[in-house]
């Protein structure tokens, strides 16, 4: 599994109607891998989930879903990583970049808990080991995890300063 396929797995993903259309397509595709591949898949939206780990891009969040937590920046994440390679590069680059896909794609965000544990879940079903052990297998590669977001923190209490950092997205969702 290298790159390439991975974007293209998510990619053919993205033809799903809905989120729960695209998370049973995922699930189906992981399903055909093997254990090994799915590893590697696996180690691959890890180290794309912490890419994301950007105080721009909690911020997006944060004005699209008026407030996000810890854990559901978590699911953010995981929920940007599975919107593919063009729109996950985009925003790294440059987060109001979200506000593209418009209102209804982005409210999708709030329904993104199962994309962080699709690989998880795949190892499951393919091993019969919990999802979650995953980092017992030998083959599991870790990846390093920041402590901090990176980037320029914000204050949550700011609107100017949301709306400063994400113009178009902060139009979409407030007043």
């Amino acid at each position: 599994m290298d790159q390439a396929q991975f974007w293209d797995i998510i990619q053919r993903s993205l033809a799903a109607i809905t989120v729960e259309e695209q998370i049973d397509f995922l699930g189906n595709e992981l399903g055909k891998l093997s254990k090994e591949e799915i590893l590697e898949f696996d180690f691959i939206f890890r180290q794309k989930h912490e890419d994301a780990y950007t105080w721009d891009i909690w911020a997006a969040a944060y004005t699209m879903q008026g407030g996000c937590s810890d854990d559901g920046f978590i699911e953010f994440r995981a929920w940007l990583v599975y919107r593919g390679k063009d729109v996950f590069e985009k925003a790294l680059q440059h987060s109001d970049s979200l506000a593209e896909l418009g209102r209804e794609k982005l409210e999708e965000s709030e329904e993104s808990e199962d994309f962080y544990y699709l690989t998880a879940d795949a190892y499951e079903e393919i091993t019969g080991v919990e999802g979650l052990d995953v980092e017992e297998d030998p083959n599991f590669k870790p990846i390093e995890i920041k402590e901090l977001p990176t980037g320029k923190d914000w204050d949550e209490e700011n609107l100017d300063e949301l709306r400063a950092r994400n113009p178009e997205t902060f139009k979409l969702f407030w007043k």
